[in-house]
């Protein structure tokens, strides 16, 4: 191949990057600028019509500005202006105050040009736009964004499958151990949450499980014995699962918040019955937040709510007893 050669084929390759990265990029902006030289764009504009003998000349200030340039490392500029005879269309792609519409490309390139690393479909229910979170899944491998699901884990086997594999990790809010918890207060079934937590720790993709406990419905010690028990013989003593604290709202307004010494007690069990990593949410500061090493009881990871505060992991092992802990830790 000539030199002549590899320099269209690059041209080429930098032409179709810009294209893709335009269609990615263009359900952001409000506005479309065109003019001779260049396309640009936009969500705030300013044009102004400066009278001459002859002829207009246009002045256009763009803030937050994407210009159609291949040779630029990056197409994002905080401003830009354009001073030119020459006719100037602008396309107003939405109005005032309204959203726009993100696609899963935009999504993703978004992520990636802010330096966010991991997305993560939650709040409402992800299984209801459950093509927008594979697309955006595979939209961010493609550029080095990984994502992850929080759910309900009310799914069927096939449509799980589809989308594990472009997963980070899964968390799943198991909401009680008894068919009685799910029939009259989800109004669903919990076999099929079961069957889709054995599909996800199956596949590879990395789970952890959520219990909200809710006093007097799901917070006995004999259920979170049971649900100890499921998960050591049907996932493995290592998958983590987290006992968060109900505070009332909604339609359980009638009930108190749940008593530290329940959160407490469930803790135990799951320890006593070999989970490896149980843990406490909705508590910050509670010791039951942090990750102690099941080998050496070593804390590895101290945490205060969302913050870690300390992490004494040694390329994903236990710096004392270089027991490996599992995990995403990269």
């Amino acid at each position: 191949m000539s030199h002549l050669d590899e320099l269209d084929e690059y041209e080429a390759e930098l032409e179709l990057r810009l294209k893709k990265e335009y269609t990615a990029v263009f359900g952001l902006f409000r506005y479309c600028v065109v003019t001779q030289d260049s396309t640009y764009l936009c969500n705030k504009l300013d044009l102004r019509v400066l009278p001459q003998a002859s002829y207009p000349f246009f002045h256009v200030t763009m803030d937050d500005v994407w210009v159609w340039d291949k040779n630029r490392p990056t197409r994002m500029i905080p401003r830009a202006e354009v001073y030119t005879s020459s006719d100037v269309t602008i396309e107003e792609l939405r109005g005032e105050g309204e959203m726009p519409g993100l696609t899963p490309e935009a999504l993703a390139e978004t992520a990636r040009r802010n330096g966010v690393p991991l997305l993560s479909a939650t709040y409402s229910e992800p299984v209801v736009f459950w093509e927008y979170v594979r697309d955006t899944a595979i939209a961010g491998r493609r550029l080095g964004v990984r994502s992850t699901v929080v759910s309900n884990g009310y799914i069927q086997d096939q449509a799980l499958k589809d989308v594990l594999p472009l997963l980070a990790a899964m968390k799943v809010d198991l909401k009680a151990f008894t068919e009685r918890f799910y029939r009259e207060l989800v109004r669903g079934e919990l076999k099929p949450v079961l069957k889709a937590l054995e599909v996800i720790k199956a596949s590879g993709t990395w789970l952890e499980i959520v219990v909200l406990l809710i006093p007097g419905q799901n917070d006995s010690e004999q259920e979170i014995r049971d649900l100890s028990r499921w998960v050591k013989a049907n996932l493995g003593a290592e998958v983590p699962v987290h006992f968060t604290r109900f505070h009332p709202t909604y339609r359980l307004t009638n009930l108190p918040p749940t008593p530290i010494p329940t959160l407490e007690r469930a803790w135990q069990v799951a320890k006593a019955e070999g989970l490896a990593f149980p843990y406490l949410g909705n508590v910050p500061g509670h010791p039951g937040e942090n990750t102690t090493c099941p080998g050496c009881g070593t804390r590895l990871i101290r945490r205060v709510g969302f913050q870690v505060l300390d992490n004494a992991l040694q390329g994903g092992k236990c710096p004392q007893c270089k027991r490996a802990i599992p995990g995403v830790w990269s």
